[in-house]
């Protein structure tokens, strides 16, 4: 099969997490079970489900000169992700994730951006033969969102197909939707996008179509246990159903399905075969604990 190449522009952050019998509301102070760190960050949780799934990954991104970003780097290099976009920024820290995780594998996460947010035009110039090269340009909403729109743009006019995971939701400068092949977004991040309160498949339909009158060629908007909203017109227009599982932790669930995705439809599969693949690998992620610890191997997926 071909090993399709995955550029990634991306968050690359240490996930702090609290587990805890329920998850805190406003003023509530709960007392944890107990507390881990993992590697994690949107972009380099992405990257890391596609090395594993299959792809050749290139990660475009930057991490501090702590501890925290030498072992980030150490391992993606360990599952072979070109780390050479990766910068080292001595003025500011690694990212980091704070995550509260419930029984149930519901969570919050607030974030710092740190050395994030230090990625620039440059790093994105300095990569543009390796984009070139690539079957896709995996990118969402850690960064700097001038930058994430700059790559966005950089890609589409390399006529690199652009998978866009707009995470978190933040406004977006008009047109940057419509240099995108597919646009992955949650339900909240569909309603930031669209003003369409996604709540039942009608919505997710209604979101969907939005999306791709914006300019896309396809959206999927990504219902959780409920699998995966799929229109692209004249071709797809349904939900595809997640398999059931028992899940104990939902963290990077998002990540793990763009990811996989992102090799299906590098290798050439249609969208709803690779909806279908994204599907199972993210679930099979949710009965495991952590972020990237909790990414299957493509044996795994049947």
């Amino acid at each position: 099969m071909k090993k399709p190449t995955i550029a990634v522009l991306g968050g690359i952050n240490v996930d702090l997490v609290i587990r805890c019998s329920s998850l805190p509301k406003p003023g509530e102070t709960v007392k944890g079970i107990s507390y881990s760190h993992f590697p994690g960050g949107k972009g380099a949780n992405q990257a890391v489900a596609a090395a594993k799934l299959g792809g050749k990954v290139v990660m475009l991104g930057a991490v501090g000169t702590d501890e925290f970003g030498t072992d980030l780097i150490r391992g993606m290099g360990d599952i072979s992700i070109d780390n050479s976009h990766v910068k080292r920024v001595a003025e500011f820290p690694t990212g980091t994730a704070f995550i509260i995780v419930d029984e149930k594998g519901q969570n919050l996460i607030s974030f710092v951006g740190g050395a994030n947010d230090t990625i620039d035009e440059a790093l994105i110039d300095n990569a543009e033969q390796d984009i070139k090269k690539a079957d896709v340009f995996l990118v969402q909403l850690e960064c700097p969102v001038n930058i994430v729109e700059y790559g966005i743009k950089k890609a589409a006019s390399l006529d690199v197909p652009v998978i866009f995971n707009p995470a978190p939701a933040v406004p977006l400068s008009d047109g940057i939707i419509a240099c995108c092949e597919a646009v992955m977004p949650n339900e909240s991040e569909a309603e930031a996008l669209t003003g369409c309160k996604v709540c039942d498949t009608k919505s997710a339909q209604r979101a969907a179509h939005l999306l791709v009158e914006m300019g896309c060629k396809a959206a999927i908007i990504t219902l959780g246990e409920n699998g995966a909203y799929l229109y692209k017109p004249d071709c797809y227009d349904e939900i595809i159903p997640a398999p059931e599982v028992n899940a104990v932790d939902a963290v990077a669930a998002g990540d793990v399905f763009a990811g996989a995705f992102s090799v299906r439809f590098g290798i050439g599969d249609n969208l709803r075969n690779a909806v279908i693949y994204a599907n199972k690998a993210a679930a099979i992620s949710t009965t495991r604990n952590g972020a990237q610890t909790s990414i299957p191997e493509a044996e795994m997926i049947k």
